[in-house]
């Protein structure tokens, strides 16, 4: 029989020693910052109430996650955790107020991530396209066309739809306003029972790297539920001494714009409240399930309007759950 020893070669048996530890890079954790974002109910089915999420991040790489506690009064509830961690950062130049109807394509905005190891993808085309990413700065919903990385966690965006699912002029965003890439993997939804419309919500998150909680707070405007305002009113006066006011719908669950093609229509149905205003005093109210509406000649004789007096139609979709923002069409009597 063959020596057991020789069919081991070389080796020999040696005495065991402990195994050494390799340990993971030492990341920096950093402090928590965190956004509450009112969210429409774009691409999604009618969610029927409002929607509320959080976005959260560290101001270092190693950040993860923090924990959430609602403020209730002077006590806190346990809300969990956040999701994984969002692109954030803060706006290094001054982004002017802009009228909300119309595409922002002269200024730009430039911001700075908290860390260099989060990344807003190049892209190019416009804020209209069906892809079109979506941010948040401050309480202000926009829409960019171009994104350019600068380097060093700085990024340049352009072509910009300001202040979308609000018709409010905007004002402008001093440097150093929040910043948020309202992405759904970064987005932790809040259950609707912890909030109700025109309430303040408050959150509290708490980090690893955390000496105090991050506190921010939100008013709840309802996006979700109420339609945006129409928008590019028209008075058109015809040669039989009627005027014409026409708008364009807009839906709460589509924000993109196809030529020949009409939004989602994401109420019951296709319905308008429109108020005559003379002087700022309404004197008439109708509704209507078109996108138009002919003030005849008599109707207008009626109103003893002087050659320099003005009118103005308030129009408001009507729908499931709200009436939108109003549209307000201006005519001097005098055209």
């Amino acid at each position: 029989m063959a020596d057991a020893s020789a069919s081991m070669g070389s080796f020999s048996a040696r005495q065991a020693t402990p195994g050494r530890n390799i340990s993971s890079p030492d990341i920096a954790i950093g402090e928590t910052q965190m956004a509450i974002v009112e969210l429409p109910a774009i691409n999604a089915d009618d969610p029927g109430k409002p929607l509320i999420g959080i976005y959260a991040a560290g101001t270092r790489a190693g950040w993860r996650s923090a924990a959430l506690s609602l403020k209730n009064g002077s006590a806190l509830v346990d809300a969990g955790r956040t999701a994984a961690p969002a692109v954030m950062g803060v706006s290094i130049n001054l982004l002017r107020a802009h009228n909300p109807l119309l595409l922002d394509e002269a200024a730009p905005l430039f911001v700075q991530l908290l860390h260099e190891g989060m990344d807003i993808p190049n892209r190019t085309g416009s804020p209209l396209d069906a892809d079109a990413p979506y941010f948040v700065l401050g309480d202000e919903i926009v829409r960019y066309g171009n994104c350019e990385d600068l380097g060093s966690g700085v990024y340049r965006l352009s072509k910009l739809q300001r202040n979308c699912f609000r018709t409010t002029a905007v004002p402008s965003h001093v440097a150093g306003t929040r910043f948020v890439l309202t992405e759904e993997s970064s987005l932790r939804r809040i259950d609707d029972f912890l909030f109700e419309p025109g309430s303040l919500v408050t959150f509290q998150a708490m980090g690893l790297g955390d000496a105090e909680p991050f506190q921010t707070s939100l008013s709840v405007e309802a996006l979700a539920t109420k339609p945006p305002s129409p928008v590019h009113g028209r008075a058109i006066f015809r040669g039989d001494g009627s005027v014409e006011f026409t708008w364009i719908r807009r839906s709460r669950l589509d924000a993109g714009w196809r030529d020949g093609v009409d939004q989602l229509m994401a109420e019951d149905s296709e319905l308008y409240q429109i108020i005559l205003q003379v002087g700022g005093d309404p004197v008439s109210e109708w509704t209507s399930n078109n996108s138009n509406f002919l003030l005849t000649a008599t109707q207008l004789a009626g109103l003893g309007l002087g050659a320099s007096s003005s009118f103005a139609l308030i129009v408001r979709q009507i729908g499931r759950h709200a009436l939108s923002s109003a549209l307000r069409i201006a005519v001097n009597a005098s055209n």
